[in-house]
């Protein structure tokens, strides 16, 4: 059965933020909705990871595949956490 999904790529060095850039282009080039979203935003939607300058792999910012056909309303949120992506269809919980 066939379960489409949006990923979310954590961008760890300048190499991959400028590999990302290229995919997102190419993605929107071939009328797919995709982008960058930059470490205020990874924060707020992950409040658990450590984004911290000095980690190990500090977290510079994350690639965005959105899925077709799956229009994102809105995000419900609760303790300054994402509990829910709402969309048309169905609500998706995280």
């Amino acid at each position: 059965m066939l379960s489409q999904r949006g990923l979310l790529t954590l961008i760890h060095t300048q190499h991959q933020m400028e590999s990302a850039q290229h995919k997102a282009n190419w993605l929107v080039c071939n009328g797919v909705d995709g982008g960058i979203i930059d470490k205020d935003q990874v924060r707020e939607m992950f409040p658990h990871l450590n984004m911290d300058e000095r980690a190990r792999f500090p977290v510079l910012g994350a690639g965005v595949d959105i899925i077709q056909s799956c229009e994102v309303t809105g995000f419900e949120k609760s303790n300054s956490r994402i509990d829910c992506g709402e969309n048309h269809s169905r609500p998706h919980r995280v």
